[in-house]
């Protein structure tokens, strides 16, 4: 396996451009005010990837713009500023090592492991599962197969999985979630408007003590519980909570405990 090495100075934000047919991409921490490219691969194939710079834009990725009948790429970018990351991939696992500003990712299949977004992420896969330690904007996810995991949102949040569990830790803004077949966990809801549809599978949702919620819940086969007591006037409440299942459990609970 042979290697390539760009460096490019940097003044401002980097924006990252990635287009890998199949194989790796990692970001990482690097010097400030610089960005330094390496793709690991085929001599062959390495001399026929484009890594140029516009700007404060770094794009990498095949000559001609196509992602197919490609090799393995490892692709690894260190910068010393919290970058705009663009990526589009066939087969690729996505590494984000270190914090980014903001994030969107598409493609086949692949895993996304994703640390600190000071922005907004935003994630199309066929198949893969994405894990996200703490995103400071909106989440926006969409995946065909593929576990969804979220530790803290301090936006929006909006997931969609055909095959798949959605696990949330603290989510300080609004939420909708849908998944075909899979469990929907969310520890800590902050927002005021809370959506959750499956047709099997679990409803877990943990919200604050002392906060008056409108609740709308339906499950056809399944066992509904709340932790806390509810009455049948829910028009002054100003946060809202709507659950509606096929086949599963649905639980409000004690935040931290759902």
């Amino acid at each position: 396996m042979s290697e390539r090495t760009e460096r490019f100075e940097i003044a401002g934000r980097p924006r990252l451009v990635l287009r890998v047919p199949t194989g790796e991409i990692r970001v990482v921490a690097g010097r400030p005010g610089e960005a330094v490219v390496r793709c690991r691969g085929g001599e062959r194939h390495l001399s026929r990837i484009v890594i140029v710079r516009e700007g404060d834009t770094i794009n990498v990725g095949p000559e001609g713009g196509g992602l197919g009948h490609w090799p393995s790429l490892d692709v690894e970018v260190a910068v010393g500023a919290a970058p705009d990351v663009r990526a589009r991939f066939g087969s690729t696992d996505v590494d984000l090592r270190t914090a980014v500003h903001s994030v969107e990712v598409a493609g086949a299949s692949g895993d996304v492991q994703v640390g600190e977004v000071e922005d907004s992420l935003t994630v199309r896969l066929a198949s893969g599962d994405l894990a996200a330690e703490a995103v400071g904007g909106r989440v926006d996810v969409v995946t065909a197969s593929g576990d969804v995991r979220v530790r803290q949102a301090g936006g929006p949040v909006e997931v969609k999985t055909a095959s798949g569990d959605i696990a949330l830790g603290t989510v300080e803004g609004d939420c909708a979630t849908r998944t075909a077949s899979g469990q929907v966990a969310v520890a800590h809801f902050n927002g005021s408007r809370f959506e959750a549809k499956t047709m099997s599978g679990d409803v877990r949702v943990g919200v604050p003590s002392g906060r008056r919620y409108s609740l709308s819940l339906q499950t056809f086969s399944g066992d509904m519980r709340t932790d806390f007591p509810v009455s049948g006037e829910a028009g002054g409440a100003p946060s809202r909570i709507v659950v509606t299942s096929v086949s599963g459990d649905i639980r409000i609970a004690a935040a931290g405990k759902a």
